[in-house]
């Protein structure tokens, strides 16, 4: 979000930030309070404060009484917009007077802050942040929902319009979806591409999305065959490599990088992963990659096959062909266009109202 704050800053467009704080302690929220050092709004304290003086319960009404289904219900009510926390949300927007929200994709996160704005004819502005396919992104795509009414924000900003043809296919909560480009536009890097043509140093993409065992098979060929570099998340608990040590020893050895994504992928000949993102990164840099096939994940991107290994047989088959890979289509197909700019777009529509008047 840097490169927006940046953005709204040079244009002096004022802006408060609404942070979800309900898993933060307090030492934490002060800590990055002092270092943010601007205005924040912890919806999720204030909450927390005025339940305690308003009445609100909110309860699982069945037809047929159904343990298994009482009990996911009641689990899944936290979650849910509740009409208290939206009349909070609308509070704070009257006194603040809003006038846009800048509110990512819809969410659970989000829809008690999305719902305000709707009531208060706040224009929202959505935006991708993340390659979520229907499978997993199941709240931006939910195939059940079917109403004119659309729950999600006034405009949907995606990456590509490969993105926009399938959010259009697939979604029905947004009522108009636009390319935008990402939002991180990556600094500058000359791409170290390989004259030779030789597979040498592949690096692993680390996603905890995923369990070690379901991958081993994989990682064990190329950490046998190749020198195995594995990208660590940074700035955060690596779940997925904190398992691969603790039950795979022979992985300790292995080098390993944590800091900017284009580097370590610059610097490697191969990139691998099962359904992250940074996978598909390499495009930026022309950098040839391959998506494993998981029981979890299958082919998570619905890539074309010569980018796709299903299982370790044909493993070596699609190494030997990574170079008639086409990254420059890749990465227009998935990341869009250099000329699309997500921050531009967002600061356009906040300067310009959505509705035109």
């Amino acid at each position: 979000m840097g490169n927006l704050f940046d953005e709204l800053n040079k244009n002096e467009q004022d802006f408060v930030e609404f942070i979800r704080n309900d898993r933060s302690d307090l030492i934490f929220i002060l800590k990055n309070l002092f270092l943010r050092r601007r205005p924040v709004i912890y919806y999720k304290s204030i909450e927390k404060v005025l339940s305690f003086y308003t009445k609100h319960q909110e309860k699982v009404y069945l037809i047929n009484e159904d343990t298994v289904h009482r009990e996911i219900l009641n689990k899944s009510m936290k979650f849910i917009a509740s009409p208290y926390k939206i009349k909070i949300a609308s509070f704070i927007f009257k006194l603040l007077k809003i006038k846009k929200l800048i509110c990512w994709e819809f969410g659970d996160r989000q829809a008690d802050l999305i719902y305000a704005a709707k009531i208060n004819k706040i224009e929202s502005i959505g935006f991708m942040h993340g390659a979520g396919m229907k499978n997993y992104m199941t709240h931006e795509f939910i195939s059940e929902f079917d109403s004119s009414f659309k729950i999600g924000p006034e405009v949907m900003g995606v990456w590509s319009q490969w993105w926009k043809e399938y959010y259009l296919a697939n979604s029905k909560l947004y009522d108009k979806i636009e390319v935008s480009g990402i939002l991180r536009k990556p600094k500058i890097i000359e791409p170290s591409i390989s004259s030779s043509k030789i597979i040498k140093d592949v690096l692993w993409i680390s996603e905890p999305l995923i369990d070690p065992s379901e991958v081993i098979t994989f990682m064990r060929y190329f950490n046998k065959n190749y020198n195995l570099i594995i990208k660590k998340r940074p700035s955060t608990t690596d779940v997925f490599y904190n398992n691969l040590m603790s039950n795979y020893e022979e992985f300790l050895t292995c080098e390993t990088k944590d800091g900017d994504i284009y580097e370590a992928i610059n610097n490697v000949d191969l990139v691998i992963g099962s359904h992250s993102t940074a996978v598909i990164d390499s495009s930026v840099l022309s950098k040839p990659f391959l998506l494993v096939n998981t029981p979890k994940w299958g082919n998570y991107f619905q890539i074309d096959n010569l980018y796709f290994v299903n299982d370790i047989n044909e493993l070596e088959s699609k190494i030997s062909k990574v170079f008639e890979q086409n990254p420059k289509k890749i990465k227009e197909q998935y990341l869009g266009k250099d000329d699309d700019h997500g921050v531009n777009w967002l600061v356009n529509y906040i300067k310009d109202n959505i509705n035109g008047e």
